[in-house]
Protein backbone atom coordinates (compact mmCIF):
# COMPACT_ATOMS: atom_id res chain seq x y z
CA UNK A 1 0.00 0.00 0.00
CA UNK A 2 1.54 3.43 -1.15
CA UNK A 3 2.78 5.46 1.65
CA UNK A 4 -0.66 7.88 3.06
CA UNK A 5 -3.28 5.04 2.29
CA UNK A 6 -3.21 2.76 5.25
CA UNK A 7 -5.45 3.33 8.96
CA UNK A 8 -3.08 6.28 10.04
CA UNK A 9 -3.55 9.67 8.83
CA UNK A 10 -0.24 10.07 8.63
CA UNK A 11 -0.19 13.97 6.70
CA UNK A 12 -2.67 15.02 9.45
CA UNK A 13 -0.48 14.25 12.55
CA UNK A 14 2.42 15.39 10.74
CA UNK A 15 0.82 19.22 9.97
CA UNK A 16 -0.54 18.71 13.86
CA UNK A 17 3.43 18.27 15.05
CA UNK A 18 4.52 21.07 13.01
CA UNK A 19 1.70 23.67 13.29
CA UNK A 20 1.62 23.18 16.99
CA UNK A 21 5.53 23.22 16.68
CA UNK A 22 5.11 20.28 19.11
CA UNK A 23 8.55 19.05 20.24
CA UNK A 24 7.57 15.59 19.42
CA UNK A 25 10.26 13.07 17.77
CA UNK A 26 8.79 10.71 15.11
CA UNK A 27 10.08 7.41 13.24
CA UNK A 28 9.87 5.04 10.65
CA UNK A 29 8.43 1.83 11.13
CA UNK A 30 8.42 -0.66 8.42
CA UNK A 31 6.06 -3.15 8.05
CA UNK A 32 5.03 -3.46 4.41
CA UNK A 33 6.19 -6.41 2.34
CA UNK A 34 9.09 -4.87 0.54
CA UNK A 35 8.62 -4.94 -3.73
CA UNK A 36 10.60 -6.80 -5.44
CA UNK A 37 13.83 -5.13 -6.65
CA UNK A 38 13.95 -2.85 -3.57
CA UNK A 39 15.00 -3.22 -0.25
CA UNK A 40 14.48 -1.60 3.30
CA UNK A 41 16.73 0.98 2.53
CA UNK A 42 15.12 2.12 -0.41
CA UNK A 43 11.67 1.93 0.98
CA UNK A 44 12.16 4.46 3.92
CA UNK A 45 14.15 6.98 1.73
CA UNK A 46 10.48 6.60 -0.16
CA UNK A 47 8.63 7.24 3.33
CA UNK A 48 11.00 10.12 4.44
CA UNK A 49 10.62 11.70 1.36
CA UNK A 50 7.00 11.09 1.18
CA UNK A 51 7.04 12.80 4.64
CA UNK A 52 9.24 15.84 3.64
CA UNK A 53 6.71 16.47 0.89
CA UNK A 54 4.34 16.83 3.56
CA UNK A 55 6.09 18.81 5.95
CA UNK A 56 7.67 21.80 2.62
CA UNK A 57 3.53 22.02 1.22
Amino acid sequence: MPYGQGDTPLADILLLLKNKKWPIIVDIELEHKIPERSNAVIEVKKCIEYCKNILLA
